[in-house]
């Protein structure tokens, strides 16, 4: 991985893209793997089986039978007047990604949500909205040790 990152206009925050979802057949050890757009830093983010499952299918484009909860959160902020704009990955305390989901109101007031990685992620594809990574995350990842 790279430690070379774009410039970002002074934002902070670089977009990034869902590469790979693996789900695993035991318990644990299901990964998203995220790619900086327009970079080679990729690095991988462990989520829960149903997300995992979720994105997974999102990106295979299956419709499921009955909304799942992502898609009733985003549904419901829909009927509310408000929207999705994005998911932002930004910081990673002791092996931990921590995210924010960021909402717009009806009254163009906007929310930053703390939220789990893969609930953000899971939104954002939902929404059709980007996902971000911070300056800071993409720097701590790709100086990780492989």
């Amino acid at each position: 991985m790279s430690s070379t990152l774009p410039e970002d206009g002074g934002l902070g925050v670089f977009p990034v893209a869902v590469r790979k979802v693996v789900v695993q057949s035991k318990d644990d050890g299901h990964l998203v793997f995220l790619q900086q757009v327009g970079g080679d830093v990729v690095f991988p983010i462990a989520v829960g089986l149903l997300e995992a499952a979720a994105i997974a299918h999102f990106l295979n484009g299956a419709i499921a039978a009955r909304p799942v909860t992502h898609e009733l959160f985003v549904s419901a902020i829909g009927a509310l007047g408000g929207a999705v704009k994005a998911a932002v990955i930004e910081t990673l305390l002791g092996g931990v990604f921590y995210a924010k989901l960021i909402i717009v109101a009806s009254d163009g007031a906007r929310h930053e949500l703390d939220c789990r990685p893969s609930d953000g992620i899971c939104a954002a594809l939902e929404a059709g909205a980007p996902i971000f990574a911070t300056r800071e995350v993409l720097a701590r990842v790709s100086s990780a040790t492989p």
